[in-house]
């Protein structure tokens, strides 16, 4: 039996505060590195699932669909691992929607904080999207 790594934790440019690869990159490297299979879980967003997947079936890796959702739990903040959703699923989509207005609200909120500390900053520009 043969048995090889995988990754099932990848970042791509659709998280640009975690990684600057596209899917294209990021293929490329998984195969270098002799991995089998990996999972696309950018934060809160599957915006380079089917880029990813496309890419990975025609360079021979099997690619995860998979998101990373940001989520509150008891008090505290949690990352959720989501894997073989459909990333185009109108429902994921919203909630994904859904969460990163929650962040930018919440960001928001703490550059308007900032001054109380003596901190200036002029915008929070980068919030896990791409471009």
């Amino acid at each position: 039996m043969t048995t090889s790594s995988i990754d099932l934790h990848i970042h791509t440019i659709a998280t640009p505060h975690h990684s600057s690869w596209t899917p294209e990159v990021l293929v490329e490297a998984a195969l270098r590195q002799g991995l089998g299979a990996i999972a696309a879980t950018d934060h809160n967003s599957t915006a380079s699932v089917r880029v990813l997947r496309e890419v990975g079936q025609r360079r021979g890796l099997p690619v995860v669909s998979g998101v990373e959702l940001d989520s509150a739990f008891g008090g505290k903040l949690w990352h959720t691992l989501v894997y073989g959703a459909d990333p185009e699923a109108p429902e994921l989509l919203a909630l994904c929607d859904a969460v990163y207005m929650s962040n930018a609200a919440d960001a928001q909120a703490l550059l308007q904080s900032l001054p109380r500390y003596g901190l200036r900053l002029d915008a929070l520009t980068d919030l896990g999207r791409p471009p």
